[in-house]
């Protein structure tokens, strides 16, 4: 459908062009694929669906935690490139000013713990789990609608 949308858009129907709610949705359902012989393609998909979406768009900050959370779901935790990806959309985020409560909700799931840590950059005898919104820095949500 995604693709069909920008295809459509491309070949001069404006009214078809795909907003920030539907590459959500399309991220979604890559981190909702239940088989997993599925994964890897449907972290391909999720990869592309983002890639696409600077054609259209820009993130929002459901963009980037279900982003997130299809990482989590879908690369085993312990392998290296997760961590890889995780840090480079996190840090992708921050420069965009969108980490919300809901991206760092799915950010404690999709790195480990001492990696949560590390990119929130908090002081490590807090408590992960205590880590509220207000002890990142203003600069990584300053795009945020108010109560985000």
């Amino acid at each position: 459908m995604l693709h069909r949308m920008a295809e459509s858009y491309n070949q001069g129907n404006k009214r078809a062009k795909p907003n920030v709610q539907t590459f959500n949705s399309c991220l979604n359902a890559c981190a909702y694929t239940t088989f997993r012989d599925e994964f890897i393609e449907a972290f391909v998909i999720a990869v592309s669906t983002f890639l696409l979406l600077e054609q259209y768009t820009k993130p929002d900050h459901v963009t980037y935690a279900t982003f997130l959370k299809a990482i989590s779901k879908l690369i085993p935790r312990g392998e290296e490139r997760r961590r890889q990806v995780v840090e480079i959309v996190f840090r992708r985020c921050c420069r965009d000013g969108l980490v919300s409560r809901f991206v760092m909700e799915q950010l404690k799931f999709a790195a480990t713990p001492d990696q949560y840590q590390d990119l929130l950059q908090v002081d490590v005898n807090i408590p992960s789990k205590s880590i509220t919104h207000r002890d990142i820095p203003r600069e990584w949500r300053r795009n945020l609608t108010q109560g985000r």
